[in-house]
This record gives C-alpha cells, sequence and structure tokens, in this order.
C-alpha cells in the first residue's frame, strides 16, 4: 500500500486508512521505530479505564475517592 505525505499544520504525517486501524481494534496511538529497513509502526494498547471516572462521577454521587487523584 502507499500513501502520501500530507501537510498537518507545521508538520507532516501519513493518513492511515480506517480498514487498517480496525484491523487493530482502533488504536490510540503507534509506537514509531527506525529500523535499517525503514520505519516500523507498532500500535499502542488502548486504555481500558479510559472514561471510568466520569462513568463512576457525577454531580450528586461519586464511588471513587476524590482525595486519591482517580
Amino acid at each position: 500500500m502507499e500513501v502520501k505525505i500530507v501537510k498537518i499544520g507545521s508538520s507532516k504525517g501519513i493518513r492511515i486508512p480506517s480498514k487498517i486501524l480496525k484491523e487493530f481494534n482502533n488504536p490510540d496511538g503507534f509506537k514509531l521505530n527506525i529500523t535499517d529497513f525503514g520505519i516500523f509502526l507498532k500500535p499502542t494498547k488502548n486504555s481500558v479505564r479510559v472514561g471510568w471516572k466520569e462513568a463512576f462521577c457525577n454531580s450528586k454521587t461519586c464511588l471513587l475517592d476524590k482525595s486519591k487523584g482517580a
């Protein structure tokens, strides 16, 4: 697959097709390594607990101890 480099603000990047992202369960990001063969992208794992604090806390009750920075 060939992709083009696109301008993103003052930087440049590549677009990763959604079909490929879905194969990796839509990762939050990628670790980028430079190898002798080129650039290697390894998907980072999605944080399982993203949004948990908001789900357990609202304006009336909070099931988490706010003093512990949860």
